[in-house]
């Protein structure tokens, strides 16, 4: 199962509107949000 991605207005990213993904929906059911100029999400 892939886990749902945002963009930084907090719209899910789905074919027909991709754009970087700022935020993952994390196992908590809490956004995870991008760090700063890393590749990594933290909850």
């Amino acid at each position: 199962m892939a886990r749902k991605a945002f963009d930084t207005w907090k719209i899910e990213v789905t074919g027909f509107n991709r754009t970087v993904p700022y935020y993952v929906q994390c196992n908590c059911g809490k956004l995870a949000q991008k760090k700063y100029q890393q590749s990594y999400f933290e909850c």
